[in-house]
This record gives structure tokens, C-alpha cells and sequence, in this order.
């Protein structure tokens, strides 16, 4: 509550995302702000709000649509500006949008709404020009006013057949501060007579800045008064900065009290202003000048009816909603064509929060969340290594329509990239990128996780080769398509023969612009992508007519090893073509890769799941691991200078592997798994655990709140390992398990889940604490003794809350009670009308449930009777129900004791089990389908239903109504929800993983349930996991015949900027980027390597020789000790080395240094070292190169950049050389020691400059975020 008081307005669209982002700006803004201003003054303040806006603009979700357009920088009437054309395929009309960015005049830049501009041309598919004004207070008003005039009489007069554009289709279009510029200039177009615009469109502009205490401030502060939207005392000091009036605190709280309005200008213009004081003379003769200027306030003009049709949209909980409305009025009044537009639940800056709905806007209860349990599929991985450390890197899995990213040492779950909207089938990175083919596209991820650019494919694609500066796409019919990476222009296009059908193709070291591919009936082709010309054709060998599957790269180069469906194996010279060493393995080659930590030896993988090691040297096999995946191993990598390797399949695993000797086997070192076969049940036992069963035959535990906890429980047996000679141990397994009931009541004393297995009778216990099965299988000794129990089957079991006891349901009719920490048979249900039989209910029983008490039990059958049953009562039955219908799933909640009955005529009932009486009846709930599964919510307000058609309901029990219909991609086989009802996990047919769907009703205010009272109703859309959709922003507020300039409001764009710094602020200091292993070590590396220096063995020492001379002691004798000459011999040494030092290459490249260009790129080169490298230079550095280097420090500190490399530098120099630093000793004369005291006088001077406001500022900052974070901690404990 302390975080997000005080409350935003209680309809305001887009609560949840403007909750979160209305407090860091409350943080930044108004606390940090205030801290900021109090010490270095308003314009300080407006560098720090730069900084804050500017962030939250960059880490908006979502992507430019580049693939749409080409966005260019531009310099017209001596003004920058970004041009946004179209690409021809996009282009639909020859207009132009002239755009003039909001931001308060003092903010942002025109960078900052590349994602909105992109929106524009992706629908309009028109050229945009944003221009990029100066922004104050560098510059004060009418500076930026000017620049945006001549930019626009530039484009309009000499630039619209350069840039294709009809002079009669020119807007103006501008938002907020960007407004009050447009309306501005397009008054100033009439007023002119040049006419440059057709029309003009305002969104929420700034008109006049002449009452502040007007209805809409009036309501800010009765509403949202302290919350982070636009509020009074902002726009007063923007207003104030713009306007070059000193903005202090004095002169902003008059602004807000109307103060800057003079009597004179109340007069002549009729103003009806609340002033609260008395007008300040001084501010406002000032502001009564800009005031009548129409070029700042167009609402005071008397030529509004010269301007052009306009467009203003208004938001409500916005201060400069009247402004826009009173502008809107006067625009009429003068008989200007004027369209309003205006959304009461929005808010000022909405634009800023606009996106792209990936889908159609549905209110589903659940929301696609994750897949947790896949851990990859039958795609290759790609793995990526540091750039200046080849042992540390990354390995790309696809998961579904996402990528998984692994780290290697070790392999530890990073994060995932954001989904696709198809299955990814490729995967390749290069060059810090990661390119994926999903469905009919190429797709373009930046920073491992968000996609900046898409490429439309042709045909299914066999390969992707990335190489240099372009990526060639091998299709199946035999094109291959070169694009360029830098701009995605194809370069070029290749096509094959007919009989030539590609299967694989790779890159060959060392060849430029090449690719070598390989077919399905055994011929290469060596293909140069540039010149689009086909290079070399290889000649096909003995045996080696069958299909290539795969090829790989010796470390040899021109050696290329290739893999054939047959099993043959061959290592070609492609340079003579000429085959040096063939081999034989079973099965299909699915991998070939070599090692590379100065072991020369082969490994191959197969379909049957098989590893093999050759020798080649030897060219013999050195062993094969059988089994190593259950099924066909995909991909196979050694690790780069490493003795490891790496190897996925499509059983689900991955697995790294290590080698103990040079020629050996590998052994499992790591291994990352799911379930291997498809899924049949999933359990929830608190809010964390969630425990799983495939075909299998495996438990496994997951946690809904991630991918990272897997935990492999086992596969059950029937007894444990039997000893059957030689160290050979023998298992007894049972059948794949089929359903699961457990809770935590007794987990830290015994077992605590019960599975039922497949085609069994037996029923296993696990416990969760230890992570394994236990001791005691469910089985009543009478079974065994009676040949009429042959066939008896396991149908059914159910756990007491308890924890204390197990029921088990049998295909005869049986029901068994068992004690689960002894594992023994307590008792049976029995109905006695049934005869003899001594059975619970007439067939196969269908479901078990039992109360919360543990007291009632409930039995279902199969053939539509249920029997309750007293667990103390000695006569047993209480009550008997029958329905017309077979039973195909029971769900019992124990909080309002109603029992959830599905029908295999389609209906679903609801029991009283207290009243035993029908309280629900859902009549063709799953018409004409089977019910596959049924679950009731926690909190018994809502039941979920799933059928083999592929749909997903959501029953409320308490109003009787079907209030959601969601369909997946497959048919669901398994519902649970967790405890706390956040999450509902589902299984679906064929699938080895869980899909976890978050409950929507806890997280999100604006879901709108509404009943369906078809049915049968279909939804338009299948929903894929994971999948995420937004929101639109003004949700039901558009109106048929809309502008579509509007409608474009609500597309959902990304933003990714080409230049990679955020702000260009020259007052800030910046870091280097670098990770921390390349300079955070620098001055302890000696410490380091001393203490990673491997010790060798204790030595038993020889017996003494006989001639060394020795003394008598009083204990018998010890050996003389020879002098210590050691300290002079070290001397001497020193002496001759220095008579014989060489200066190194770098140090040569420093005292050569003249200028500051030459020190930035001397910088640079160390920079770029290895960090032992920086170390080794710094610490060669002779004495009369020392003042360079703290000449080179001082000029990057003074640049502000780099300053933890500066930091770190230093402090290594002063380390190294601290005996040169306070002695002359080694200097050649008089003169070097001046230079080197003056350079480190000079970077004394500027390390003072540069960090002297930042330690000021710190403290405070410091001070404030531990008062918030301990009030927070505070207040919620309370």
C-alpha cells in the first residue's frame, strides 16, 4: 500500500502497467527530482528527468517494424531529422506526416518515438519526417520553434521530389509539448499564405499555458493529487525552462496559482482566470509577452480560421484536457473543419504506452504463463562462446515457439527469448545475434531476447548459414537466398538441378562467401553465395549414394567429415577432393564433432541414441556408449579447449558429457531433462510443487513458477535392485504411471504421494522430502491367494487429507483402505446388498474421493453408481445414487462438499454430498465430445472442464453460467489447479511438458466476465503456449468511423534504437559495458594466479649426500648453511635486465602519442586486450612513458566515459609502479620527473571535477532509497 498510494482514479485504462510505471516515475520525478533540484537547481533537475524519461521510453516491450521501413537520418534547413520511408512492398500512398515530438519541450528526442513512427508507416504506409528540435533549456523558446520552421520550409519547397511526396498530402502532426509546436506551425502556414498542410491532428496539445486552475487541474487535485501523471508543478517548470524564465521554486509555485497572468491580458482577451493571489508584476510582464505571441499560444490568435481540417484528441485524467477542448471550441467557432476525439479512462503520455496486438482481444480467464518441463526438441541447438574466452559461453535450446538460453559453465537455466508466433525449427547465432526460422519467417533477435527484425521465407528451409556480414537460407526445393545482415537486401539467389534436394549445409573454415551442401542422394556442391555461382561438385564414392545427414568442420582445415543415413562416416579433403578415412557405425548419422582440447579424436552420434569415439590416428573406434539418449541424438558439440561435450535428442534431455582420459568414452558429467515420452497426469501439492507422470515411467517435480526446478523422483519399482552376480544388480519395473494423489500433511515423517500405475495393480508411495520412491507398495495379500483376482487392476486412488491413510479403487468393484506409512491393509467398503461379492459398487469403479474429515468416503463406478460410504461406521454405506449414464470423471472439493460428476453423454452434474441431491446440472456441457478431464477451483467458485475436441470451459458454480471457452492446439488429458488457484497446469495429448495458465482475476482489474450462454460457441483464435497478449489502450472506447490515425493508438510497437547509448548528456558519467572479468581483477591478478597455481605433490626427500660439511650440536649435527647472497644476487640481476629491457609494442605505441586523438586510440587498444595482457603492458611501462599514461587516464576521465576502466588502470599503474611514483631513481633527468608529477597533478584535478557533484549527490539518493525500502519493509510486516 505504501508503494502505490496514492491511488490512481479508479476507471483508468491500462491500470496495472500504469500503476507500476506511475511509481518509478513518483520515485524519480517528485522524490529524487526534488533531492536533485535542491542541489544542483532546475535545469540539473531537467538533466535527471532526461535520463528517468528516456529509460522508460528504451525498455518498453515489443519491436520496430523494420522489416516495414527505413529509417534515415537527415539534415534539413539545418535541422536534424529522422525520415521513416516505407519499403515499395508497404507503400501505399505518396503523403508525408510531418511530426513534431512531445516530451515538455525539455525531454526526449525524436529517437524515442522511433516505435510510434514505425507504427505509423506500418498501417498508413506513408514517409513520416520527425524533427529532432534542440530542446530547452539548451535552447530557449522561439530557438526551437525556428528550427522546426525551416526544417519544414526546406522539405516542402526543395525536398518533396527527392523524398516522393505530394505537396498537396502534407500533415503536421503533433502530441503534448510536440502539440503546441504543431498547432503553432501550422497557424504560422496559413498566416503566411504558404499553406503548407492539408491538415493537422493534436493529440492532448499544449495550447496556452494560461490557467492553471481550471476544471482539469481542479480534478487532478481531487482525484490522482500526488500520483506520477502529468501534474501542476511539472508543467509550470517545463513550462518556465521553455520559455527561458528562471524556474525556481518560487516562480513555479505562481504559475500554479495563476499569478503569471496580468490584469491587462485578463482584459483584453476576456480571460476568465481563478488567480488565487495577486499577479506578480515582475512574471508576469514577463509571460503577458510569449502570451500574446501566437507562435507559443495559438488559442489567442485571430487567424484560427485560416488553418487547415484538425484532428485534437484529448484524454481524460489529463491537466491540458480544457485546454485542447477550449481549442477545439475556438477552432469551431472560427469555422475551421475540426474533429474531436477524447477518452475519458486515458491518461496524458498514453501514446508513449501504445503496442501491436498480436491476436484478438479476448477476456480469458487464463492467461498463457510458461511450459515448464521441455527442455528441448528435435531442433539443433547453437551455441555461442565469449568473444576473449572461449571456455565460457551460452547454448541456444528451442523450446516450442521460444529459445531457452543455457549457460555452460555450468549449465545453469539464463532466460528465454520472447515467443514466436509459429514452432521454431532453426536456430543459428552469430555474431551476438540469434536467427530462428519460425513458421514462414526468418526472425532477428537482439540481446538474446528481443526480436528487432523478420525476414518472409519462400519455401520450408533446410539450413541457415550465417557468415561475415550475410546469411544464406537453403531451401528445400534447392534455392539458396544470400541476404545482407546489415540491411536484409537479398544479395543474391541460387538454384539447384532437380535431382539435387539439399539436406544439410555448412560454412568450411576459410572459404569466403562459400557454403558446402549436402543432398539427399549423396552429392556436394561448394557454392559461392556472392557470386551466385556454383564453385565445385564432388564426385560421389562407394556406399556413399545414400542421403548426407550431417557434415562438420575438422580442425584441420579443408578436412570435412560427413555422416550418411547408412552409417558411414567419411573425412574428405575438399581442397583435392580426395577421401582420407572412412568408418562404419549402426544406424543413421545424426552428429559429428571433433575434439579440440589437443586430443585428436572423433565423436559421431545416431539415431538409436548411440555415442561413438574414434581414434584418429589410430583410425580405429575406440568404443561406442549405447543408450546414451532414449531415441535419436540431434545434435552433438565438443566444447571449445575443453575435455567436455554436448549432446540433446528428442527424449527431452540434454546432457554434457566429460572425458576422463585422452582416448576414452565420455562419462555423464551434467545432465537437463523432462519427461521423455508424452505426459499422462499432473499434481499440484502446495502453491510450489508440482508433481508429474509420463509414459516414461518417471515422477518427476516441477515448480509452476519456472523452468529452473526439475528433480527426477525415479521410476518405480517393484522391489529394489536384486544382486544376481558379478556386480551385475537387476530391476524389477512396473508400468508407467497413470494417476497421482498426495498432499504435504506428513511429508517430514513418511511418504506423502500415491501413484497408480498403468495395466497394474500395485500402487507406489514417493516422498517429496526425499525425492525417491519409498518402501511400500499397495497390494492386499488376498489378491494373490484368489485365482477369481488374476485380472484385478488399480482404476482409481485418493490420499485423506490426513495424510495418514491411501484408498484404492479396483476394477472389480473393490475399494481398499491402506495405511501409507506401514504400507498394510486396514480395511475394505462393502455394500452387502451386493451378495457375496464383497465389493464396494457394481463395476469398475471410476473415482475415489473422501471428505476433509477423512470420515466420508465416496465411490463412483463406471457404469453411473455412486456409493457413499462412513469410514467408522460399522454398517459402512450411507447413501446411494445412480445416473442414467456412464461416469467418466469424478472431482470432489472438500471445502463446500459439492462433487463434480462428468457423463460420457456430455453433461456435468454437481452433488451435494451433504444433502446427497443434485445441485448442478450443466445439460451438453461437452456436447458430442468425451470429457478428457475436470477440475474444480480452490476456492469452489469455478469448474474447469476439458474435451477431445480441443476445448477448455470455466463453469461458475454459483450463478450456473458457462463464462469462458478456451481452445488449445491439442486436446487436454490433465487439469490441475494450484492450491492457491494462481495457476492452472494442463496436459495435452502427445505433449511431454506441462502448460501452466496464470489466473488473470488476481492480477488484472479490467477482466470482464460475461456468461456464454452457447455451448457450442467456438472462439475465432487457438491460443499457443507460451504466448503473450496485451491489452488495447482504450478499451471500448472506439467509435465506428474513427480516424485511423486514431486507430493506430492502439498498436503495441518495439523499441530497440540503433545507438546504443540511451542519453547523450556530456554530464554523465558512463560505463564501458564491459563485463566485470575484464577489469575488476586487474589490481589482485598476481593474487589470483598465485593462488590458482597448482601445488605439486610432497616429495619424500633422498638421504643427504656424505660430503656435505656439517657441525656438532648438542643434539648430534646439522648441515653448514650456505651464505645468503641472495637480496645481491637479486640485484645484480635487476642491473642486467634493465641494461637489456625492451619497450614493448604498446609503450612504443604511447610515447609516440602527440595528440588526443593518438591517446583515445592508444586507450582503445588496451582496452581491447585480454586482461592479462592489460596487466602485462601496464606493468612493462618504462618510467618516461608514465606521464603519457596519466595524460591518456585524464583525457578519458575528462570525456566522462569508460570510468571503471579508468578506476581500475589506475589503480594497477600505481600498483605496479608505486616505487617509481615516489622516487627519481629511475628517472633519466630532471625533466621527466616534472612531467609525470604534472600528469598525476592534472588527473588529481580532474578526479576531483568529475566526481566531486557525483559523491554529493549519492548520499542523498542513498539515504532516500533505504528510508523507502525500510518504510515498505515496515509496513507490510505491520
Amino acid at each position: 500500500a505504501m508503494v502505490f498510494l496514492p491511488q490512481l482514479p479508479k476507471d483508468i485504462c491500462n491500470r496495472n502497467v500504469v500503476s507500476a510505471l506511475e511509481f518509478a516515475i513518483r520515485l524519480g520525478n517528485m522524490y529524487l527530482g526534488n533531492i536533485v533540484e535542491v542541489i544542483g537547481g532546475a535545469k540539473k533537475r531537467n538533466e535527471w528527468i532526461r535520463l528517468l524519461a528516456s529509460s522508460f521510453i528504451i525498455f518498453q516491450t515489443t519491436q520496430i517494424f523494420k522489416k516495414h521501413l527505413k529509417i534515415t537520418e537527415r539534415k534539413f534547413g539545418g535541422v536534424g531529422c529522422r525520415v521513416y520511408t516505407p519499403t515499395e512492398e508497404f507503400k501505399k500512398s505518396n503523403a508525408l506526416i510531418i511530426y513534431v515530438h512531445g516530451g515538455a519541450w525539455c525531454i526526449l528526442k525524436a529517437h524515442h518515438f522511433d516505435y510510434i513512427m514505425s507504427a505509423f508507416v506500418k498501417n498508413c504506409g506513408c514517409t513520416i519526417v520527425s524533427i529532432d528540435y534542440t530542446l530547452a533549456p539548451d535552447k530557449v523558446f522561439p530557438y526551437s520553434f525556428n528550427e522546426c520552421w525551416g526544417a519544414i520550409e526546406d522539405i516542402c519547397e526543395n525536398y518533396y521530389n527527392e523524398l516522393n511526396i505530394d505537396k498537396k498530402k502534407i500533415a503536421i502532426f503533433g502530441d503534448s509539448a510536440g502539440g503546441n509546436l504543431a498547432a503553432a506551425l501550422a497557424l504560422k502556414s496559413s498566416r503566411t499564405g504558404k499553406n503548407y498542410f492539408k491538415c493537422q491532428i493534436l493529440v492532448y496539445p499544449v495550447t496556452s499555458c494560461l490557467d492553471f486552475q481550471n476544471s482539469s487541474y481542479k480534478e487532478y487535485y481531487k482525484e490522482y493529487n500526488g500520483t506520477g501523471l502529468l501534474n501542476p508543478e511539472c508543467m509550470s517548470r517545463w513550462m518556465l525552462l521553455y520559455l527561458g524564465i528562471p524556474a525556481t521554486r518560487s516562480n513555479v509555485r505562481k504559475v500554479m496559482q495563476n499569478q503569471h497572468i496580468s490584469e491587462q491580458l485578463k482584459k483584453d482577451f476576456l480571460l476568465k482566470c481563478e488567480c488565487l493571489n495577486d499577479s506578480d508584476k515582475q512574471l508576469s510582464e514577463r509571460f503577458e509577452i510569449f502570451a500574446r505571441n501566437p507562435d507559443f499560444c495559438p488559442i489567442l490568435s485571430d487567424d484560427l480560421h485560416l488553418l487547415p481540417k484538425t484532428l485534437i484528441i484529448t484524454a481524460g485524467f489529463d491537466i491540458c484536457r480544457d485546454e485542447g477542448i477550449e481549442y477545439f471550441k475556438k477552432l469551431q467557432k472560427a469555422g475551421v473543419h475540426t474533429e474531436w476525439k477524447h477518452f475519458p479512462t486515458s491518461f496524458h503520455g498514453i501514446l508513449n504506452l501504445a503496442g501491436s496486438k498480436t491476436q484478438k482481444n479476448i477476456d480469458h480467464i487464463f492467461s498463457p504463463a510458461r511450459i515448464v518441463g521441455q527442455v528441448c526438441t528435435g531442433v539443433p541447438f547453437a551455441i555461442e562462446y565469449e568473444p576473449n574466452c572461449s571456455r565460457i559461453g551460452v547454448v541456444y535450446i528451442a523450446v516450442e515457439n521460444t529459445i531457452n538460453v543455457y549457460s555452460l559453465r555450468p549449465i545453469k537455466f539464463r532466460h528465454s527469448t520472447t515467443p514466436c508466433k509459429n514452432i521454431i525449427t532453426h536456430v543459428a547465432v552469430h555474431k551476438k545475434k540469434l536467427y530462428v526460422v519460425s513458421g514462414d519467417e526468418l526472425l532477428v533477435y537482439e540481446q538474446k531476447k528481443l526480436c528487432v527484425n523478420s525476414i518472409k521465407l519462400k519455401e520450408k528451409v533446410v539450413s541457415i548459414v550465417p557468415v561475415g556480414s550475410v546469411i544464406s537460407i537453403v531451401y528445400i526445393n534447392g534455392d539458396i537466398t544470400t541476404y545482407s545482415l546489415v540491411d536484409f537486401e537479398i544479395l543474391s539467389n541460387i538454384s539447384s538441378p532437380d535431382d539435387f534436394i539439399p539436406t544439410v549445409a555448412i560454412h568450411p573454415q576459410t572459404y569466403e562467401n562459400k557454403i558446402l551442401i549436402g543432398s539427399d542422394c549423396g552429392k556436394i556442391r561448394l557454392v559461392n553465395t556472392k557470386k551466385a555461382k556454383l564453385i565445385h561438385e564432388f564426385q560421389r564414392i562407394k556406399m556413399s549414394n545414400t542421403k548426407i545427414t550431417c557434415m562438420a568442420q575438422s580442425p584441420a582445415i579443408d578436412i570435412i567429415a560427413f555422416g550418411f543415413t547408412c552409417g558411414l562416416i567419411t573425412l574428405r579433403n575438399i581442397k583435392l577432393d580426395e577421401i582420407l578415412m572412412t568408418f562404419q557405425q549402426d544406424g543413421q548419422i545424426t552428429g559429428i564433432t571433433f575434439r579440440n582440447d589437443g586430443v585428436e579424436s572423433m565423436i559421431t552420434t545416431s539415431d538409436e541414441g548411440s555415442i561413438a569415439v574414434w581414434d584418429l590416428n589410430e583410425q580405429s573406434l575406440v568404443g561406442i556408449t549405447t543408450s546414451a539418449h532414449d531415441g535419436m541424438i540431434v545434435k552433438v558439440e565438443a566444447l571449445n579447449g575443453q575435455p567436455f561435450l554436448l549432446t540433446s535428442g528428442k527424449d527431452n534431455r540434454v546432457v554434457k558429457w566429460s572425458f576422463d582420459e585422452n582416448q576414452c568414452l565420455p562419462e555423464p558429467h551434467t545432465i537437463v531433462e523432462g519427461h521423455g515420452k508424452p505426459m499422462n497426469f499432473v499434481k499440484y501439492l502446495d502453491d510450489r510443487i508440482m508433481i508429474s507422470s509420463s509414459l516414461d515411467g518417471t515422477l518427476r517435480r516441477n515448480s509452476a513458477k519456472g523452468p529452473v526446478f526439475f528433480k527426477r523422483m525415479g521410476r518405480v519399482e517393484s522391489q529394489k535392485k536384486k544382486y544376481i552376480g558379478k556386480d551385475v544388480y537387476q530391476k524389477t519395473l512396473l508400468n508407467p504411471i497413470v494417476e497421482i494423489a498426495g498432499n504435504m500433511a506428513r511429508e517430514p515423517v513418511w511418504d506423502n504421494i500415491i501413484c497408480r500405475h498403468e495395466d497394474s495393480p500395485f500402487v507406489s508411495c514417493w516422498s517429496t522430502r526425499k525425492d525417491t520412491q519409498g518402501k511400500n507398495l499397495l497390494f492386499q495379500d488376498v489378491f494373490f491367494n484368489n485365482p477369481s483376482y488374476a485380472g484385478i487392476l488399480a482404476t482409481s486412488i485418493c490420499i485423506s487429507n490426513c495424510g495418514n491413510f491411501a484408498f484404492v479403487g479396483y476394477s472389480t468393484g473393490h475399494v481398499n483402505c491402506y495405511n501409507i506409512q506401514s504400507g498394510k491393509f486396514k480395511c475394505s467398503f462393502v455394500d452387502k446388498s451386493l451378495g457375496e461379492k464383497n465389493i464396494a459398487i457394481e463395476g469398475l469403479v471410476i473415482g475415489v474421493a473422501v471428505d476433509v474429515s477423512s470420515k466420508k468416503v465416496i465411490v463412483a463406478s463406471q457404469n453411473g453408481g455412486i456409493n457413499f460410504y462412513e469410514r467408522h461406521s460399522k454398517s459402512g454405506l450411507i447413501c446411494k445414487m445412480n445416473s442414467t449414464s456412464s461416469i467418466e470423471k469424478i472431482s470432489l472439493h472438500t471445502g463446500n462438499n459439492l462433487l463434480a460428476v462428468a457423463s460420457t453423454d456430455g453433461h456435468i452434474s454437481l452433488i451435494d454430498t451433504i444433502n446427497y441431491s443434485v445441485g448442478r446440472k450443466f445439460v451438453d456441457a461437452h456436447k458430442n465430445c468425451k470429457i478428457t478431464a475436470i477440475e474444480q477451483s480452490p476456492d469452489g467458485k469455478w469448474l474447469v472442464s476439458a474435451d477431445d475436441k480441443s476445448r477448455i470451459k470455466v463453469w461458475d458454480l454459483i450463478v450456473s453460467e458457462l463464462i469462458d471457452i478456451i481452445v488449445v492446439p491439442h486436446f487436454c488429458t490433465g487439469l490441475s489447479f494450484s492450491p492457491d488457484g494462481a495457476f492452472l497446469s494442463t496436459i495435452l495429448n502427445e505433449k511431454n511438458y506441462v502448460f501452466v495458465w496464470s489466473n488473470r482475476t488476481y492480477y488484472d482489474d479490467s477482466i470482464v466476465i460475461k456468461p456464454i450462454r452457447d455451448y457450442d460457441t467456438l472462439p475465432t483464435e487457438v491460443i499457443s503456449l507460451p504466448q503473450f497478449e496485451m491489452a488495447p489502450i482504450f478499451e471500448g472506447e472506439e467509435e465506428e468511423g474513427e480516424d485511423k490515425i486514431v486507430e493506430r493508438f492502439n498498436e503495441v510497437m518495439d523499441c530497440t534504437l540503433e545507438n546504443g547509448e540511451i542519453v547523450k548528456n556530456d554530464n554523465l558519467l558512463k560505463l564501458s559495458g564491459y563485463p566485470e572479468i575484464k577489469w575488476a581483477s586487474l589490481p589482485y591478478l598476481d593474487v589470483i594466479k598465485e593462488r590458482n597455481k597448482p601445488t605439486s605433490a610432497l616429495k619424500k626427500p633422498k638421504n643427504a649426500p656424505f660430503f656435505l660439511p656439517s657441525i656438532q650440536t648438542i643434539n648430534g649435527f646439522e648441515f653448514v648453511a650456505p651464505e645468503d647472497n641472495s637480496a645481491e644476487y637479486e640485484k645484480n640481476i635487476a642491473i642486467k635486465r634493465k641494461n637489456l629491457e625492451l619497450i614493448t609494442t604498446y609503450a612504443s605505441q604511447l610515447l609516440k602519442c602527440q595528440s588526443d586523438e593518438d591517446l583515445l586510440l592508444a586507450f582503445d587498444t588496451l582496452r581491447n586486450m585480454t586482461v592479462s595482457s592489460i596487466q602485462y603492458q601496464i606493468k612493462s611501462l618504462p618510467y618516461n612513458s608514465l606521464h603519457k599514461f596519466f595524460n591518456m587516464m585524464t583525457l578519458i576521465l575528462s570525456k566522462r566515459i569508460h570510468i571503471e576502466l579508468v578506476e581500475h588502470y589506475i589503480a594497477l599503474c600505481i600498483k605496479e609502479h608505486r616505487s617509481f611514483l615516489w622516487s627519481d631513481e629511475e628517472a633519466d633527468d630532471d625533466e621527466s620527473i616534472n612531467k609525470l608529477t604534472q600528469a598525476i597533478e592534472n588527473y588529481m584535478i580532474m578526479n576531483e571535477q568529475v566526481y566531486g557533484e557525483f559523491k554529493k549527490v549519492v548520499p542523498h539518493v542513498s539515504s532516500l532509497l533505504k528510508w523507502i525500502k525500510s518504510s515498505t519493509k515496515g509496513l507490510i510486516l505491520n
